[in-house]
């Protein structure tokens, strides 16, 4: 995680990049301590990284047991099911985790070919069969389906400088 020193007026101070945490040491002149701010421009709330890797960890899992297949045996969907449990075992919110994994990769195939909507729609139903809250499902479709529109959008500064919308501003 990293950290950007600005100066007074808020802009980055060139070269001046930090690690998370980082404090003016106490030998700095009153001045300086007083001029500096530091703004975090990181993500690095404490246990939110735990749930993100739980989140790759249960995405990894249930894409590696459907794979490109067009379906599951029962026997297949039990023993996909039992992983997934056994990844968010003890955890009082395993439930919203699993309909967190099965929404987000249903709305992002959304904007894909069918085969990605298949393969996230039968990975969906593995994560309903692990125990996912069905009820939060549909949010976490529509919070998939944003990211991949935001993702898909040029920057701002591409937009200013003539790119067209919908291109791509690397050319």
């Amino acid at each position: 995680m990293a950290c950007i020193s600005a100066g007074r007026d808020g802009h980055p101070l060139p070269g001046r990049r930090r690690e998370a945490g980082y404090r003016i040491p106490r030998q700095a002149s009153q001045d300086c301590r007083s001029s500096c701010i530091l703004e975090i421009v990181c993500d690095n709330r404490p246990g939110l990284a735990p749930v993100r890797i739980l989140t790759a960890r249960l995405q990894g899992t249930v894409l590696r047991h459907v794979r490109w297949k067009t379906g599951l045996t029962g026997e297949e969907t039990a023993a996909a099911a039992g992983d997934l449990q056994a990844i968010v075992a003890g955890r009082s919110d395993a439930a919203e985790l699993l309909a967190q994994v099965a929404g987000i990769l249903v709305g992002a195939s959304l904007l894909d070919g069918p085969y990605e909507q298949a393969r996230a729609v039968l990975a969906a139903q593995v994560l309903v069969a692990a125990g996912a809250d069905e009820w939060h499902i549909d949010y976490w479709t529509d919070v998939g389906r944003d990211r991949v529109a935001q993702a898909r959008e040029l920057p701002f500064g591409a937009r200013l400088l003539g790119h067209p919308p919908g291109g791509s501003a690397r050319g």
